[in-house]
């Protein structure tokens, strides 16, 4: 039910994609740079699948760009899943994409 979702919000704190690649303000304000209008996303992953499926209904997922972390417990489910997070960029002037390094977080759902 609607009960078990969980949001919680700015999880995720001082994202950026770099300099001059989080978009028009940035470009605006130094408009000699070659500025990229970048798009960002978090791809996170659970290190015991298994358990993750046993207690999630939703996915645990961190939205882009405002770092609002998202997941839904399952009606009995409970455990501790640990999972790594990374951001990546993508729409680079030069088609390239870049990829942070690895976070790691817990979630704790208690019986």
């Amino acid at each position: 039910g609607e009960a078990l979702l969980h949001k919680v919000g700015a999880f995720a704190q001082a994202i950026s994609l770099g300099p001059f690649e989080n978009g028009e303000a940035e470009c605006l304000e130094n408009p000699v740079s070659e500025c990229e209008a970048q798009e960002g996303k978090f791809t996170v992953e659970a290190e015991n699948e298994a358990l993750a499926l046993s207690v999630f209904s939703e996915r645990p997922a961190i939205s882009w760009p405002n770092g609002t972390l998202t997941f839904a417990i399952q009606e009995h489910g409970f455990g501790k899943v640990a999972f790594k997070v990374s951001l990546s960029d993508a729409f680079a002037l030069d088609n390239s994409s870049l990829t942070s390094r690895v976070l790691f977080f817990d979630i704790d759902v208690l019986p």
